[in-house]
């Protein structure tokens, strides 16, 4: 549902400014008559259709008196003060009649669109399917609203009068729009940390080694282009500049402050800030949520001050941000290392890692474009510098380090629209499984947190790499080569036993090292006759020289048969490394990415005239397929709703069932719901019921205990009963358990299969595996995040080990591969479309050539503790550190 009325949920107005949304409560009724009262007679009359206030006021009076209205309507708040109010009213199972008003103060800064994405998001938990809304033709601004929401709307004008119903199902352009609205504004709300005109160094200082000392040197030694105010009262200059003694005896208000204060001073130095206009904080002070309860609760108190005055904070506990663009200019930070102008962004949980990364990109030669220490993400996150990088032309590839996700469902939206066009990698700290949770289903006990990270990257074009070398050599190729088209690499070089290392690595990174086509190997014995391979690897010999070498790369490159070239040189007589370097960086890519690694020379920069160079082949290949996954993930298409679904039933089953597993009826209609059919089956309850229910079905029939989970472990299931004595002896030997048994038909397999889902605070999680009594025995199981597309999930049948065994393994009938996929396509859509499924397990799913039978299923409904993939916009101030299973 929406809100709760306690709950504030913070979200960014378009000009980057904060708006509180919340459910309405019994308290807010005087704030509504005020809202009615300020509005102008114009939004008045487009609103009720009159120049009515006396209507007005009593409509207020009515939906705030009544209970179920008042959990339908969402209010916007600026400063405490409702200025903006959004309600929607059932009229049928799944339609409902939205309308909204906002201030006139408050008009086109996107209030309105945040009102309805809330209220859409509400409705849809109800049950609501539609939302439709009488407007006067000409309320163009509402009318717009209602359209650009990313949602399918239809609209209808009769006279002055327009019908428009939004189809809050049909949302293909949903994502895309949200990210849109999102980017304008996080970037806008941005812009005082990331590029401010002005900075101001509260607590500067000339005590050696200090925080405020360190900063303010560190503006000034950076050539900041803007005005730098140094505050401090027991100082009248610091570093040779007028000290001021308060903010509020600052010349003008700063963009920026940078906040080198101990803890306690922090929330009213922040306080300060507001009162001066101050519109961003960069906070370095530690003692905050890092420390444990108190520290914790003076954060939450401190982003509440910021967000009730509009400021955005980065911190606390961080190193602070650089910015190279000429322009700006911006070095608030406390990290000593200097830091080139590139095309690199950069950003760190950790400091202590986020500055030693910085040392390495420096050390080898390639610039960033800006450098943020995230430090507790209390309020500015990844999300938030995914969002500004997005618009910002100096930065070309992005490199994160994170130890938590705070709002997964943003990121995945977020970096899914990115990274088509910059090359997002990530260092993702936690690989442990150390917080698992087990949940009550197979599905949940074979989830681990690491997993769910996995899918999150894959799934949002992110590629994920295992250590922080990778991350800076993956960045320092991106950086200065093109993207390869294909995973094709060809080998070359001097020496047969690297390139082996190299040839070896590829594979195991998910690269193709293809035999060279006839007319490219003729090529290069034209140009190397005395290479001692060229089947790829490539080796030229130890004889090899410069014209050798140059040649036989700038024939790969040229060639359609590779998308990538790595050369590995190893210093001889016959060549240096540096001569190697002097001919391969005049050479023509055409387009594509070359690697290069030396051995047994020195190169002081290993970034040479747009050259990537590596110590360690295994390392340029690593790279390079880095490169690849970037390229790879791209192509992601949101995935439709599948044919023959019908969410509406499936709303009713589970509103009907309440929270609890469904019983196997209603389980079963659940799925019918999505097009999933189960095993012909009947519940029954005595035995006479059972034999009944046999004959009906036609023998041989299943007769199990419904709902356990493990059945076979309890000795809950009879197989291939033939007769009604059969049945009978089965009954009275399962009626121990205490349990409604299942009489089934007997579904033939040749391969057993586990479908599931569990809900997660990064999504529904869909797994699909081995099943039956192999699902815990073999543990092969992949795992993505609904809602999945047909490529989603081919990609999983083709990571699963038991994948021969579908595909005919030893002459057995073949499982189609489009009936999985159709299958696993469908849990899918139902899992991201109903969050209150808290878990579903489909155990076994036994295949039968195209013969598919659903024979187990558990379903498990619980109210949504987190929003859903189709989350409205919202900023959160705590991080999610382990997913929550």
């Amino acid at each position: 549902m929406a809100p709760a009325p306690d709950t504030v949920v913070d979200a960014l107005r378009s000009g980057g400014e904060f708006v509180q949304l919340r459910t309405a409560s019994v308290d807010d009724l005087e704030p509504l008559h005020v809202l009615l009262d300020s509005v102008s007679d114009h939004s008045i009359y487009l609103r009720f259709f009159a120049l009515s206030r006396v209507q007005a006021h009593r409509f207020v009076e009515k939906v705030i008196r009544d209970d179920a209205a008042r959990s339908r309507t969402v209010l916007a708040l600026v400063g405490g003060q409702v200025v903006g109010i959004c309600e929607y009213e059932p009229v049928g199972d799944a339609r409902a009649e939205v309308a909204l008003i906002v201030d006139d103060r408050y008009q086109r800064e996107g209030i309105g669109t945040l009102l309805l994405e809330h209220a859409a998001v509400a409705a849809l938990r109800e049950g609501i399917s539609e939302l439709s809304a009488e407007v006067l033709s000409a309320n163009h601004l509402v009318i717009k609203v209602l359209r650009d929401l990313g949602y399918a709307v239809e609209t209808t004008t009769s006279g002055p009068d327009s019908r428009l119903v939004c189809h809050l199902r049909a949302r293909d352009q949903l994502d895309s729009a949200v990210v849109a609205r999102d980017r304008v504004a996080t970037a806008r709300s941005m812009r005082a940390i990331l590029a401010p005109r002005s900075v101001a160094v509260i607590g500067a200082s000339e005590t050696p080694r200090s925080v405020g000392r360190a900063v303010l040197h560190a503006l000034i030694a950076g050539r900041f282009r803007g005005h730098i105010y140094p505050v401090n009262p027991k100082h009248q200059h610091v570093l040779g500049r007028v000290c001021y003694h308060s903010i509020a005896e600052l010349p003008a208000a700063p963009d920026l402050a940078v906040v080198a204060v101990p803890a306690d001073a922090a929330v009213a130095t922040v306080r300060a800030c507001a009162e001066r206009g101050i519109r961003g904080v960069v906070l370095l002070s530690s003692g905050f949520s890092e420390t444990g309860g108190l520290g914790a609760l003076r954060q939450a108190e401190l982003v509440r001050v910021a967000r009730d005055h509009d400021i955005r904070v980065l911190g606390p506990n961080c190193l602070g941000v650089v910015n190279t663009d000429p322009a700006v200019r911006l070095a608030a930070t406390l990290a000593s290392v200097p830091v080139a102008r590139g095309h690199v962004a950069l950003a760190s949980q950790s400091g202590a890692l986020g500055i030693a990364a910085a040392a390495e990109v420096s050390r080898h030669g390639v610039g960033l474009s800006q450098f943020v220490s995230m430090g507790n993400k209390a309020d500015v996150s990844g999300n938030d510098l995914l969002q500004w990088w997005a618009e910002d032309e100096n930065t070309h590839v992005i490199a994160l380090y994170l130890e938590s996700f705070g709002n997964p469902q943003r990121f995945q939206r977020i970096a899914r629209e990115l990274s088509r066009t910059k090359p997002i990698v990530a260092l993702k700290a936690g690989r442990s499984a150390a917080g698992q949770r087990a949940g009550m289903s197979h599905t949940a006990a074979t989830i681990t947190s690491d997993d769910l990270v996995d899918a999150l990257c894959e799934q949002s074009g992110v590629a994920r790499v295992d250590t922080l070398a990778e991350l800076l050599d993956a960045a320092r190729l991106l950086a200065s080569s093109p993207l390869p088209a294909g995973p094709r690499l060809a080998v070359v070089g001097n020496s047969g036993g690297p390139e082996i290392l190299a040839a070896d690595a590829a594979v195991h990174a998910g690269l193709e090292v293809p035999a060279l086509s006839p007319a490219v190997v003729d090529a290069l014995l034209a140009v190397a006759p005395r290479a001692a391979g060229t089947a790829n690897p490539v080796d030229l010999g130890a004889g090899m020289g410069p014209p050798e070498l140059a040649a036989a790369v700038r024939v790969l490159l040229a060639c359609d048969d590779v998308d990538a070239v790595t050369v590995v040189v190893c210093e001889a007589s016959a060549i240096s490394t540096g001569e190697a370097l002097t001919v391969l960086r005049s050479l023509d890519t055409h387009g594509k990415p070359l690697a290069v690694t030396l051995l047994g020379g020195r190169s002081d920069r290993e970034v040479d005239a747009g050259l990537a160079l590596f110590r360690y082949p295994e390392a340029a290949v690593s790279a390079l397929a880095t490169a690849w996954q970037c390229v790879r993930r791209r192509s992601y298409a949101s995935p439709p709703m599948p044919q023959g679904v019908d969410p509406g039933a499936a709303d009713a089953i589970i509103r009907r069932a309440g929270p609890g597993w469904l019983s196997a009826q209603d389980a079963a209609l659940l799925l019918a719901a999505y097009g999933i059919g189960t095993v012909d089956q009947r519940v029954v309850r005595t035995a006479a019921a059972a034999c009944l229910a046999a004959t009906e079905l036609g023998y041989p029939i299943v007769l199990k205990a419904s709902g356990i989970l493990h059945k076979s472990d309890v000795g809950g299931v009879r197989l291939g009963l033939r007769s009604a004595a059969e049945v009978l002896s089965a009954f009275d030997d399962l009626s121990a358990l205490g349990s409604p048994m299942l009489v089934q038909a007997s579904a033939p397999a040749t391969v057993e299969l586990l479908i599931g889902a569990v809900r997660t605070n990064y999504g529904s999680a869909v797994v699909l595996g081995a099943g039956g009594t192999m699902t815990e025995l073999i543990s092969d199981r992949v795992l993505r995040l609904a809602p999945l597309n047909t490529s989603d999930v081919d990609l999983m049948i083709d990571r699963l080990r038991c994948k021969a065994v579908f595909e005919g393994f030893r002459g057995a009938e073949p499982v189609p591969r489009s009936v999985i996929r159709d299958l696993v396509v469908r849990v899918a859509a139902l899992v991201a479309a109903h969050p209150d499924i808290a878990e579903l397990d489909l155990n076994p799913v036994r295949c039968a050539g195209a013969a598919v039978s659903v024979v187990d299923v558990r379903i498990r409904v619980a109210a949504p503790d987190a929003d859903s993939w189709l989350a409205p916009r919202e900023l959160r101030t705590a991080s999610v550190p382990t997913p929550a299973i």
